[in-house]
């Protein structure tokens, strides 16, 4: 028995130019929101999807400028005039601007372009099929996009097994499996053509073989890989193959130019032609060249080093410390830090608190450090806390603590 309702043959399909042609009442929009640079692209879709995304009816000059804060003055109104002549914002003297339906459908637009660069490939595609069966329109132009972009993907995978390179091999690898994992919701998708569509439906079949013929381009890959690896040395205790293709792709052209013509000089020089002509001549040049006699040497005693005089003179400051400090052991006087350490400037202060370390060290040595580690004197700081601010001094603080006479048997 025949089918009493057999799919009906689709409609000639118009022209290209024919097609294109519908699509001319889009171009002012295009224009309008690309705008004449890239800059003004990215500002115009920055101010659109700032007003729509803000929710409110309607906007006044307040809220323009609350919402747009990141524009100048004059660049605002210029772009709001802009959005005005475009038909995207509608002004009322009383209520101020409000959003219109070709303004919406823009931001409708720019959104889809966003999910676009975040999503794979293929998903632009199949989010077309499935819009266009559910509002019952012919899917065909979406369904050829989808084959066009998965016979791409065939010829993309040949292409790297004619290559031979484990790098360009695992990078087809990494887009085939993008692919193969939305074959799933590929086939799902194309189950619910409609049957009527007789130019749909022969897409559809060309898709399916499309997709048997991926899953098995994946198992020839992971077998050029294989091979690939059996065919070049890979070095465990270093870089495989892989990391150093990947390394010199990082370079530029001068660089790699750099080692390949490096690459192409000999290792080893050869070595010279001898015969006994050039060992007669290199013979005759060695006993020909001239032989300076040596400079007598003179013997002599050297001369004595130079020594240091029996007594080095005291700096000022070190001579003012040790003063002080002998005078508080002479009084048997405790004495606080404040009123040693501080001297005429900053660095001589730091001179006399670093010097005060070897106070009362017997094991201190000779010169200033044994004169410093014989006087019977102790110091000690006081407390764990925080330096306690001087007045007048040119130290703005200074730990508390006190020197204090001790025994002369130590």
């Amino acid at each position: 028995m025949s089918d009493p309702h057999p799919p009906q043959e689709p409609a000639p399909r118009a022209a290209p130019v024919e097609e294109a042609r519908a699509l001319e009442p889009i171009y002012p929009l295009l224009h309008a929101l690309a705008g004449s640079s890239p800059g003004e692209f990215v500002e115009r879709a920055a101010a659109l999807d700032a007003l729509v995304a803000n929710g409110r009816p309607t906007f006044g000059a307040r809220d323009h400028e609350e919402v747009l804060y990141w524009l100048e003055e004059d660049r605002r109104a210029a772009l709001l005039r802009r959005f005005r002549q475009n038909g995207w914002l509608d002004y009322d003297p009383a209520s101020g601007d409000s959003i219109t339906d070709a303004g919406r459908w823009v931001y409708e637009i720019l959104g889809f372009l966003h999910r676009r660069l975040r999503e794979r490939e293929l998903r632009p595609s199949i989010a077309g099929i499935r819009y266009a069966i559910e509002l019952g329109l012919d899917p065909t132009r979406h369904l050829e996009s989808l084959r066009a972009r998965l016979g791409a993907l065939v010829y993309q995978m040949e292409l790297a097994r004619a290559s031979h390179s484990e790098v360009i091999l695992r990078e087809a690898t990494g887009h085939l499996g993008d692919a193969v994992g939305l074959s799933a919701e590929i086939r799902a998708v194309l189950d619910h053509v409609p049957l009527d569509r007789a130019g749909a439906r022969r897409v559809v079949r060309d898709i399916h073989e499309t997709l048997s013929l991926l899953h098995g381009k994946g198992a020839e890959l992971h077998e050029a890989i294989t091979e690939v690896g059996r065919q070049y040395l890979r070095l465990h205790a270093g870089m495989s193959v892989e990391q150093i293709v990947r390394a010199l792709r990082g370079l530029s052209r001068d660089e790699l130019a750099a080692v390949g013509s490096s690459a192409l000089r000999p290792i080893a020089r050869r070595p010279p032609l001898v015969n006994t002509d050039t060992l007669a001549v290199a013979a005759e040049r060695q006993m020909q060249r001239e032989r300076p006699e040596p400079e007598p040497y003179d013997w002599a005693e050297p001369a004595p080093a130079p020594q240091e005089p029996d007594r080095v003179e005291l700096p000022e400051e070190v001579a003012e410390l040790v003063a002080d400090l002998a005078r508080l052991a002479e009084e048997r006087r405790t004495a606080r830090l404040s009123e040693v350490i501080p001297a005429d400037s900053a660095g001589t202060s730091f001179l006399r608190a670093s010097l005060l370390s070897l106070v009362g060290d017997r094991r201190a040595g000779e010169g200033v450090a044994g004169r410093l580690g014989a006087l019977p004197l102790a110091v000690r700081v006081l407390g764990g806390g925080p330096p306690e601010p001087l007045a007048s001094s040119p130290l703005a603080a200074l730990s508390p603590g006190e020197i204090l006479p001790t025994s002369s048997d130590g």
